[in-house]
């Protein structure tokens, strides 16, 4: 349990040190010019869908449940669901927000931890279909060194794989909870068409210069690589694809894809992030009190 507090406390200094990387390589000042830029009315909006994704994604994890005929109360739910986001980002513990979601249920309702991991692990899998094939989806509009006919293949061989390798995976893993997945991928796409119009809503609101769909392959391609749970919360990992990727993204298209924006949207998605945990603070205390079923 030492050593594991440790794992975690250790993701914060890495966090640190690779945005301090990414900071010395970009253009501090036209970071800087960039977030005096955004209207505060605009990072409110953006808050406002966040949170309407995050009660999406809270009804994703309850749908789960729901069909293993073990429901949650809504309400319930939600707050479970943002206390997890406090256990992902604020505190520096040796236990993630999916593993006291586990334990949590487990000592209140006796729920199966083993069934409990493997529904974290599908809603984890839905979200992460639904980002790959959705940055597969802007391939077509960027300029690539390949003909439309080239890229559309491209883009269906990926779907092709990706689908097959989901479906084999989720046989394999998630066991009976797999036939669950595909009625939970509506709750998945609306989570990432709200988190993609969060981030089109700061482009819009940062710069005139386009490239749209260069943006939301890099947002995607940041969320996946965030996943990689050796910083806190992605932070780091995100700004360094963002950066790196705009530079890719800008050799083989020739276009100018700007790294120093790509670094502000992603650190005011993750500051925007971090804002929704700390609603989470408000049950860390209370939620272990609470029935998982709702009033008796």
């Amino acid at each position: 349990m030492i050593k594991k507090k440790w794992i975690a406390v250790a993701k914060y200094p890495i966090a640190l040190l690779i945005l301090y990387f990414v900071l010395r390589q970009a253009d501090w000042h036209a970071i800087v010019g960039y977030a005096q830029n955004i209207p505060l009315v605009i990072l409110l909006l953006v808050f406002a869908l966040f949170t309407v994704a995050q009660c999406l994604s809270a009804a994703r994890m309850n749908l789960y449940y729901r069909k293993v005929g073990k429901p949650l109360h809504w309400w319930y739910n939600v707050q479970l669901y943002y206390v997890g986001l406090v256990y992902n980002i604020l505190l520096p513990g040796g236990i993630g927000g999916d593993a006291y979601k586990i334990y949590l249920l487990k000592r209140q309702k006796d729920y199966p931890v083993g069934e409990g991991v493997r529904i974290q692990l599908a809603t984890r899998g839905n979200g992460l279909l639904v980002l790959l094939l959705s940055a597969y989806a802007m391939l077509p509009f960027i300029d690539l060194p390949l003909s439309r006919p080239q890229v559309l293949l491209l883009v269906v061989g990926l779907v092709v794989v990706t689908v097959a390798g989901y479906v084999v995976a989720s046989r394999l893993l998630l066991k009976d909870i797999a036939r669950i997945e595909w009625s939970a991928l509506p709750y998945s796409v609306g989570v990432q068409g709200l988190n993609v119009l969060c981030m089109t809503l700061l482009w819009a609101n940062l710069t005139q210069d386009g490239y749209l769909a260069e943006y939301i392959l890099l947002f995607q391609l940041a969320a996946i690589a965030g996943m990689i749970p050796i910083t806190i919360g992605g932070l780091g990992i995100r700004e360094l694809t963002f950066f790196y990727g705009a530079q890719w993204i800008s050799h083989i298209s020739g276009n100018s894809v700007d790294g120093e924006l790509g670094v502000v949207i992603s650190l005011l998605m993750f500051a925007i992030t971090v804002m929704s945990a700390v609603i989470g603070l408000r049950w860390l205390h209370s939620i272990g009190k609470m029935n998982p079923c709702g009033p008796d």
